[in-house]
């Protein structure tokens, strides 16, 4: 019975809260155990206590992550305490532990080498001590008195030592084999490449050398020359530039984390269309754009590039072809990075640049105390659609065109959000805003049928002429319990996430909050194309319809355009453009514009110039009109 209270009313159990803290505080990887599913173990712990509401900062998880890990991992926490996230750490010891593993493997075999050749040999060695004795011979050499070249120990030849191999030096007094450090980071490091012909991948252990940056889906472990392994988590390309103008680009390059010199790997190059030739001390690389890359050879034996890498704060971005990261973010409404960059790689779009701070207007517009987490269990049966419908209203101010509030109806199963502003709450108002959804519906999707409303028991949802459309209709009215917004809990969040959008991007357009409505519709229109965590990363869109959305024509809302006035509204000398502000979309591949003075103040245009960097003053919105903001602009 207290279990279905607590699924009903939300409510936490605080003794499951105290046996997460116990399982997390009792964490510990002994001697032997898989270091693997000890990530695993702590990562999913941290998880549910995320969802009991128990917050750990990165700096705590890092510090009981190390406290977890046993004596065989004393030596190793001056490594882990120089990693900057939890995440880093623990992929450093996933590499460190693969190495481990890797190492216990050689010597196990190294161990089975000498028992097989001691044992083929011991029958022999007995033939020959008597022959020898029968004959007077010289008696085997004392195996305690030889010393190894490996290790400098006793009792054992250097071809059968079991400790790591130290390596040859050549007459130069030099490495024979090249084994990089994170010592070795220089400037010149961090910026040159290395023309390597046994790498399979081009890799770079700097970040900022790389622009485009996409996560692997799964990490790939590397070896290095000493043997180690590091882990490749991301992938991206990387702009060489000579003289200060770029040459060539490498595509698909591995981000290493841990790696100091920069890789650049002839097979790779040879993949990609580039030619590699080498000529005595040097090597020459030619692009596929024709443009000729040398490299010489280096004291250390290592051909390197003629050109390097800049950093990515120092290179300008903001291009037709490849549009920053932060701008896309603005489009889509302020949506959360990661989101941002999945739907990109998704549709192939070009895009640079990383997010190395959060957005101070996101902290402004999203910044909440506590999350909302119902869930309805509900398994829809083919072909139907349950609609959960809300009001948000009052709002603190109508809108410039007369609205008070807003109606948010999410359609099951696409989770799409339809967004309706209304002048009034009333019964007739929300019908209409359900009937323009079915319609919506019964056009894009004809195959399914609306079976349920649900929604709270407001009296314009109850009876009135929405009750009497639901009863005709053969639909089945679903009311939540009074004072138990919980139960839809779905479009309460929506809601949230909707308007917490709207606010965001009035705030970083300067607009007044007399612009919610615009804002309101244009966050539910960007909401439906950006990738939703119930649907597997999957787009609303895209469950509707079947294929990924187009958003080439997404624009940061607020910002400043120019649209073309038609022939038949300016005379010879006009100016063909006319100044606004961008408010919306509209269908057709259509944009919103708002230009104070003129008609109702909006109009509907397709060719349009697109300002996205240029918004109102950032004055107080509330003091100040759009048409004398919209002055300065001019």
């Amino acid at each position: 019975m207290l279990r279905h209270l607590r699924l009903a009313y939300n409510v936490k159990c605080s003794a499951s809260v105290g046996t997460e803290k116990r399982e997390y505080m009792s964490l510990y990887l002994a001697d032997g155990d898989s270091m693997t599913e000890h990530i695993k173990t702590t990562k999913r712990v941290i998880g549910d206590l995320q969802e009991q509401r128990v917050l750990l900062s990165d700096e705590e998880k890092r510090q009981d992550f190390m406290q977890s890990l046993g004596p065989s991992w004393n030596g190793f926490v001056g490594v882990l305490e120089m990693c900057q996230t939890f995440e880093a750490m623990v992929t450093r010891c996933q590499a460190e532990a693969i190495r481990r593993d890797q190492q216990k493997n050689r010597r196990d075999q190294q161990k089975n080498r000498r028992s097989t050749n001691s044992g083929s040999k011991s029958n022999a060695a007995f033939s020959a001590e008597q022959a020898a004795g029968k004959k007077g011979g010289k008696k085997k050499h004392d195996i305690t008195k030889v010393k190894c070249y490996n290790c400098q120990e006793m009792g054992h030849f250097a071809r059968d030592c079991t400790k790591e191999r130290v390596l040859p030096k050549s007459k130069g007094g030099e490495a024979a084999s090249v084994v990089f450090s994170v010592d070795d980071a220089t400037e010149d490091c961090r910026r040159g490449w290395i023309v390597d012909s046994g790498a399979t991948s081009h890799m770079t252990g700097h970040v900022d050398n790389l622009t485009g940056l996409r996560e692997l889906k799964e990490p790939r472990v590397l070896t290095v020359a000493s043997g180690d392994s590091l882990v490749a988590t991301a992938v991206g390309q990387a702009p060489l530039y000579k003289h200060g103008k770029e040459v060539c680009v490498l595509q698909e390059v591995l981000f290493v984390n841990g790696l100091a010199r920069n890789l650049a790997s002839v097979g790779a190059a040879s993949r990609c269309g580039m030619t590699v030739e080498f000529k005595g001390v040097g090597c020459a690389i030619r692009a596929s754009n024709g443009v000729t890359i040398q490299a010489s050879r280096e004291l250390s034996h290592m051909y390197v590039l003629e050109a390097v890498s800049k950093p990515v704060e120092d290179v300008a971005m903001m291009t037709s072809e490849a549009t920053h990261v932060e701008t896309w973010h603005r489009r889509l409404g302020h949506l959360n990075v990661p989101s941002v960059q999945q739907l990109l790689g998704e549709l192939k779009l070009p895009w640079q640049g990383v997010v190395k701070q959060a957005c101070p207007t996101c902290v402004s517009g999203k910044l909440s105390q506590k999350p909302f987490a119902a869930k309805d269990k509900r398994v829809l049966k083919k072909n139907q659609i349950l609609l959960a419908i809300d009001y948000v209203g009052p709002m603190q101010v109508t809108s410039r065109d007369g609205f008070t509030g807003i109606t948010n109806i999410v359609v099951e199963p696409f989770h799409l959000d339809m967004v309706y502003p209304l002048r009034e709450k009333s019964s007739q108002a929300q019908l209409d805003a359900v009937k323009d959804c079915i319609a919506k519906m019964k056009a894009h999707a004809p195959t399914y049928r609306v079976a349920f409303i649900k929604s709270d028991n407001a009296a314009e949802y109850t009876g009135g002429a929405f009750a009497a459309y639901c009863e005709k209709n053969d639909i089945v009215q679903e009311f939540t319990t009074p004072y138990n917004p919980q139960q839809n809990g779905k479009v309460e969040r929506r809601n949230r996430v909707i308007v917490e959008m709207a606010r965001s991007m009035m705030i970083g357009a300067n607009l007044p909050t007399a612009c919610w409505a615009d804002a309101v519709v244009c966050a539910g229109y960007v909401r439906n194309r950006s990738p939703t965590k119930v649907l597997d990363g999957k787009t609303p869109m895209e469950a509707l319809f079947g294929k990924a959305p187009d958003i080439s024509n997404l624009r940061v809302f607020g910002c400043k355009v120019q649209m073309l006035v038609p022939k038949e509204h300016r005379k010879k000398l006009d100016s063909k453009t006319r100044n606004g502000i961008f408010i919306g979309y509209a269908t057709g591949g259509a944009y919103m514009v708002y230009i104070p003075r003129h008609g109702t103040g909006e109009t509907i245009a397709r060719s349009v110039v697109f300002y996205e960097d240029q918004f109102l003053p950032s004055e107080d919105p509330e003091e100040i009109t759009i048409s004398s903001q919209l002055d300065l602009l001019r």
